[in-house]
Protein backbone atom coordinates (compact mmCIF):
# COMPACT_ATOMS: atom_id res chain seq x y z
CA UNK A 1 0.00 0.00 0.00
CA UNK A 2 2.86 2.39 0.73
CA UNK A 3 4.26 1.87 -2.76
CA UNK A 4 1.06 3.20 -4.33
CA UNK A 5 1.10 6.17 -1.96
CA UNK A 6 4.72 6.94 -2.91
CA UNK A 7 3.89 6.76 -6.61
CA UNK A 8 0.85 9.00 -6.19
CA UNK A 9 2.88 11.47 -4.16
CA UNK A 10 5.64 11.48 -6.78
CA UNK A 11 3.14 12.12 -9.57
CA UNK A 12 1.57 14.94 -7.55
CA UNK A 13 4.93 16.59 -6.83
CA UNK A 14 6.01 16.20 -10.46
CA UNK A 15 2.78 17.82 -11.69
CA UNK A 16 3.13 20.68 -9.23
CA UNK A 17 6.71 21.20 -10.38
CA UNK A 18 5.73 21.26 -14.04
CA UNK A 19 2.94 23.76 -13.29
CA UNK A 20 5.24 25.95 -11.20
CA UNK A 21 7.83 26.23 -13.98
CA UNK A 22 5.79 27.13 -17.04
CA UNK A 23 8.72 27.53 -19.40
CA UNK A 24 9.53 25.92 -22.75
CA UNK A 25 12.37 23.95 -21.13
CA UNK A 26 9.97 22.18 -18.77
CA UNK A 27 8.99 18.65 -19.73
CA UNK A 28 6.01 17.31 -17.79
CA UNK A 29 6.88 13.63 -18.34
CA UNK A 30 10.42 14.14 -17.04
CA UNK A 31 9.11 16.00 -13.98
CA UNK A 32 6.62 13.24 -13.20
CA UNK A 33 9.22 10.50 -13.76
CA UNK A 34 11.73 12.21 -11.49
CA UNK A 35 9.07 12.82 -8.86
CA UNK A 36 8.01 9.17 -8.85
CA UNK A 37 11.60 7.90 -8.86
CA UNK A 38 12.63 10.19 -6.01
CA UNK A 39 9.54 9.36 -3.99
CA UNK A 40 10.00 5.61 -4.41
CA UNK A 41 13.69 5.86 -3.51
CA UNK A 42 13.07 8.01 -0.44
CA UNK A 43 10.13 5.96 0.79
CA UNK A 44 11.96 2.67 0.30
CA UNK A 45 15.12 3.85 2.05
CA UNK A 46 13.14 5.23 4.99
CA UNK A 47 11.02 2.10 5.31
CA UNK A 48 14.10 -0.13 5.14
CA UNK A 49 15.92 1.66 7.96
CA UNK A 50 12.94 2.61 10.09
CA UNK A 51 13.29 1.42 13.67
CA UNK A 52 9.65 0.92 14.57
CA UNK A 53 7.73 -1.45 12.35
CA UNK A 54 4.53 -0.17 10.78
CA UNK A 55 2.28 -1.71 8.18
CA UNK A 56 0.13 0.19 5.72
CA UNK A 57 0.76 3.82 4.85
CA UNK A 58 3.43 5.35 7.06
CA UNK A 59 3.28 9.14 7.44
CA UNK A 60 7.03 9.49 7.99
CA UNK A 61 7.91 7.48 4.90
CA UNK A 62 5.62 9.78 2.92
CA UNK A 63 7.55 12.78 4.25
CA UNK A 64 10.82 11.13 3.25
CA UNK A 65 9.35 10.29 -0.16
CA UNK A 66 8.23 13.89 -0.70
CA UNK A 67 11.63 15.23 0.36
CA UNK A 68 13.51 12.90 -2.01
CA UNK A 69 11.13 13.66 -4.89
CA UNK A 70 11.70 17.40 -4.47
CA UNK A 71 15.44 16.82 -4.09
CA UNK A 72 15.54 14.77 -7.32
CA UNK A 73 13.78 17.56 -9.21
CA UNK A 74 16.11 20.23 -7.79
CA UNK A 75 19.21 18.17 -8.63
CA UNK A 76 17.94 17.60 -12.17
CA UNK A 77 17.44 21.31 -12.71
CA UNK A 78 20.83 22.08 -11.14
CA UNK A 79 22.65 19.57 -13.36
CA UNK A 80 21.09 21.09 -16.47
CA UNK A 81 21.78 24.59 -15.10
CA UNK A 82 18.12 25.54 -15.28
CA UNK A 83 16.66 28.08 -12.85
CA UNK A 84 15.31 26.43 -9.72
Amino acid sequence: MSLLAWIALGVFIGLINSKAFKRPDTNRLVDISLGVTGAMFGGAIFSEYEVAGFTGIDFYSLIAAAFCAILALILYRACLKLPV
